[in-house]
């Protein structure tokens, strides 16, 4: 076995391990709950900022801790830089067809936290770790920071800049792997309209920050049997056109106009018919 083939077999076992460990840091449920001795973000993600903790001193890295807020773990000297990302995630949300707390599925991992951000902190992580085994050395201390509370506030990095040192440079490996390099932020905006009539209730989205994947609305069901224009009108006033409805009134309007054919249809074979018989009398 050459150079080469060592070296992409250790980089193969390396990524094996890389997949193993994010499946598990998926596994733990990190959306931000109620507040627990080891974690004011719930206990899910103080589960999962220990298992990262461990993870980087079993690797050789110093790791620090910021009470439950965050996590860094760093290695090498110089000038620091920093990998910064989070353990939390929103929530979970509905319409899975895989296993939402991580599953391999047809070669893919599935996964709340798979792209933001459990899984690319992982890779940035084990991607060191394979560099340093390959006995690299970096130019550079290499400060991963794992925050807690990106999603729902970012208190976590509130606490690290009032505690800690604050690299001067760095990335961070938020969704897109393998780098960002900025975020717009988020606007919380409050919208006020008028309630429709029929709209009983409406429910959509669970945070801000993310694209609402689901509207679910209640409306007041009632139909006047033999009315659909009302019907229709009044869905229409409220903005929520309901669509079977108007396709009931079209196909009642054809079977109208197909019912006056057939009448008038009738009506003209019965005048011809009575013209028939005046002939047949004057002769």
């Amino acid at each position: 076995m050459d150079s080469m083939d060592i070296k992409n077999s250790a980089a193969d076992a390396a990524f094996e391990e890389a997949v193993k460990s994010a499946l598990a840091l998926i596994g733990k449920n990190s959306v931000q709950s109620a507040p627990c001795a080891e974690s004011p973000f719930g206990r899910g993600v103080a589960q999962c900022l220990a298992a990262v903790a461990e993870d980087a001193r079993a690797h050789g890295f110093t790791v620090g801790e910021g009470d439950g807020y965050y996590v860094w773990a760093e290695i090498g000297q110089g000038d620091l830089f920093g990998i910064l990302g989070h353990v939390d995630t929103v929530p979970i949300g509905e319409g899975w067809t895989a296993e939402p707390l991580g599953e391999i599925k047809d070669g893919v991992m599935y996964g709340r936290g798979v792209l933001d951000d459990k899984g690319p902190m992982i890779l940035a992580l084990y991607a060191v770790y394979s560099l340093i085994d390959e006995g690299r050395k970096p130019k550079r201390r290499i400060r991963f920071i794992f925050g807690g509370n990106e999603e729902s506030g970012w208190k976590c990095i509130e606490r690290y800049l009032q505690k800690e040192e604050i690299p001067p440079e760095g990335i961070s490996p938020d969704a897109d792997f393998p780098v960002i390099n900025c975020e717009k932020g988020v606007a919380h905006i409050e919208m006020k309209l008028k309630k429709p009539a029929d709209l009983l209730s409406m429910r959509g989205g669970d945070r801000a920050n993310v694209v609402m994947p689901l509207c679910k609305a209640s409306i007041d069901g009632s139909y006047r049997k033999g009315c659909p224009r009302f019907y229709t009108a009044r869905r229409r006033q409220c903005g929520m056109e309901n669509i079977a409805v108007a396709r009931v009134e079209r196909r009642r309007r054809i079977r109208r106009t197909a019912r006056y054919a057939v009448r008038r249809q009738r009506e003209r074979i019965g005048d011809r018919l009575s013209r028939r018989k005046e002939r047949r009398i004057d002769l």
